[in-house]
């Protein structure tokens, strides 16, 4: 599956080539030459740039493209809409997120409901599960090495990076990854139009560590 986001906004950006117009064949008369490419005035020298894409990582969970249409039933002891409520989002990075959407959980623990932020200025995919050392193995599942990665205070394991390569972009990508008494959350993070640092990524963290 593609791990990749544009990072101008969190719309999926289609890409459409240019094309040169012309006729294909002449009247008879010799053909006018083509523009040089090199001409300084040329439209299309600009145009055909295409916007940067951020890779994820594997640790990270991929962004949703679309709202899911089923959610998952109520009952799980460990719900990931519970801990990564609207109202925290908010708070913390100043955004408003669209309706929380609990799902299955990806990692196969019917103990534990992911949640899904899709629309509005966020979103946000939290995967959850009441098995971390099965699900999130602490050598799979970290940030460790990566430029920027931090460790999370407070947790039995925590990473968290706002990942490389997102300078001068409106839209801010971040992952986190917590574990707490077995309990742990995957979390990719992106915030639009409210650039955010480090510190709001810590704090966002801490304040997901007390409701675990």
């Amino acid at each position: 599956m593609k791990r990749t986001l544009a990072t101008v906004g969190t719309a999926l950006l289609l890409a459409f080539p240019l094309a040169g117009c012309g006729d294909d064949e002449s009247d008879g008369g010799t053909p006018e030459a083509a523009p040089s490419a090199e001409a300084p005035d040329s439209p299309t020298a600009s145009a055909t740039t295409e916007p940067e894409e951020l890779k994820l990582p594997e640790q990270a969970p991929e962004l949703p493209t679309a709202a899911p249409t089923a959610l998952a039933p109520s009952g799980a002891t460990f719900d990931a809409c519970t801990v990564v409520s609207p109202g925290l989002v908010t708070e913390v990075f100043g955004a408003m997120p669209g309706q929380a959407l609990p799902q299955m959980s990806s990692l196969g623990d019917p103990q534990s409901v992911d949640c899904y932020y899709f629309g509005g200025e966020v979103l946000i995919v939290a995967q959850a599960t009441t098995r971390a050392d099965q699900d999130l193995p602490e050598s799979s599942y970290t940030y460790e090495g990566i430029p920027g990665a931090l460790t999370v205070p407070d947790a039995d394991r925590g990473s968290a990076i706002i990942f490389p390569g997102q300078e001068g972009s409106d839209t801010i990508v971040s992952g986190l990854i917590l574990v707490k008494d077995q309990r742990a959350l995957n979390l990719s993070i992106s915030v639009t139009g409210h650039p955010y640092d480090d510190d709001t990524l810590l704090e966002f963290a801490a304040r997901l560590l007390e409701a675990m």
